[in-house]
């Protein structure tokens, strides 16, 4: 019995994708909380929110139609 879906190989990369944005995008908050200096925070928090925004994006004509 599998209970994975039929997914493609471009579905499930899709998939992949996705995971990696919300897990840096849900990283964002937390790294104001670190402590590292205030610019540095700044900085990582950027970063990781331009890592969300970029794969969200890369995974959007993945998981589409």
């Amino acid at each position: 019995m599998n209970m994975l879906p039929d997914l493609g190989l471009r579905q499930w990369l899709g998939v992949a994708i996705l995971i990696v944005s919300t897990v840096t995008w849900l990283a964002t908050p937390v790294i104001f909380f670190l402590d590292i200096a205030g610019a540095d925070k700044v900085a990582w928090a950027s970063m990781s929110y331009g890592v969300s925004l970029v794969t969200w994006y890369m995974c959007l004509p993945l998981l589409g139609p």
